[in-house]
């Protein structure tokens, strides 16, 4: 379940009369943070990976 904080949903499995033993909050790893983090950023360490020319020093 996301979205909701465990208070909540602890509340509202008591309102309909659900009985609920234990509720822990998973937070994401630091792998899955990087992971999302890295999801959209270019690929590098490879010259012409993106289709263009890799840059050049200026003399």
């Amino acid at each position: 379940m996301t979205g909701m904080t465990a208070e909540r949903v602890g509340a509202l499995a008591t309102e309909h009369g659900i009985v609920v033993l234990e509720l822990n909050t998973r937070r994401p790893s630091l792998e899955e943070v990087l992971h999302e983090l890295a999801a959209g950023a270019r690929e590098y360490g490879r010259p012409g990976a993106d289709g263009h020319e890799p840059a050049r020093e200026l003399a």
